[in-house]
């Protein structure tokens, strides 16, 4: 979402804040000096090119190459196992790929799939989720009521959530 949404979101909800996940992500690399550098990710945010644009521009020097998984974030959505995900994600990989110095997982779900990328990629893995959550580790969270809402099966997102983070959260779908 944030490599083909950010900016209207932002336009369109002027008194919401939205993070964006690609740079902070991106920055990771400063301090690893990597050559090359491989993304994976989902097929809008491979298209939209905006993870190898932002590497080129901090880091000219650093091969970047691209690949799609389009089938990756319904493998975790749809709780497969880490085998099935390690098989998908090496079926998609090429050798060059997986000789890079490092990897970064460029959806927010692919975290879920760690243990995958880990079996199939032994260099450096560089997540989306960690560095997110290091930026906001010491902000004050303020209470209140959440509201989770899903563009699918209210009941399913429970089950997910529950299965994947071991918290009970309710649902509301919503057409969009």
């Amino acid at each position: 979402m944030n490599a083909v949404a950010l900016d209207s979101l932002k336009q369109s909800y002027p008194d919401v804040l939205f993070h964006d996940v690609v740079r902070p992500t991106v920055k990771q690399l400063d301090s690893l000096n990597l050559k090359s550098i491989c993304v994976v990710a989902t097929k809008l945010t491979i298209q939209s090119d905006i993870y190898a644009r932002t590497i080129q521009s901090l880091y000219p020097n650093t091969e970047v190459s691209s690949v799609a998984l389009p089938e990756l974030v319904r493998l975790i959505e749809g709780l497969s196992t880490q085998k099935e995900m390690q098989d998908y994600i090496q079926s998609c990989l090429t050798e060059t790929q997986l000789t890079c110095d490092g990897l970064i997982l460029g959806c927010t779900h692919y975290p879920l799939a760690q243990e995958a990328f880990e079996s199939v990629f032994h260099k450096r893995i560089i997540d989306s989720i960690a560095v997110m959550v290091n930026l906001f580790n010491n902000q004050k969270l303020v209470e209140g009521e959440s509201i989770c809402y899903t563009t699918k099966d209210a009941h399913f997102a429970e089950h997910q959530v529950e299965e994947l983070f071991h918290s009970k959260e309710s649902f509301i779908k919503i057409e969009v």
